[in-house]
């Protein structure tokens, strides 16, 4: 599995923004998010989870690559499996 801000590098490179790009448009601090995405930081739950809002994807697609992710029954949760 990719450390998270590989992940997020990437999903924030393939909708054409840049660490400052997205700090702004999403009104996060631009060296918070900078911090994030080059791995200098480690970011809480809570600012993962509306890194994850602003992206329009789960918790679990950013932490989890694709083939680890299984939709489980359980109120449509996905998790990491």
């Amino acid at each position: 599995m990719r450390p998270v801000h590989e992940k997020l590098k990437q999903i924030v490179k393939d909708r054409g923004l840049t660490a400052h790009g997205f700090a702004i448009r999403y009104g996060f601090n631009v060296s918070t998010i900078s911090d994030i995405l080059e791995g200098r930081s480690n970011p809480k739950n809570d600012t993962l989870k509306k890194i994850a809002e602003c992206l329009e994807i789960s918790m679990a697609e950013l932490l989890c690559e694709p083939e680890e992710i299984e939709m489980v029954k359980c109120k449509s949760v996905l998790f990491c499996v």
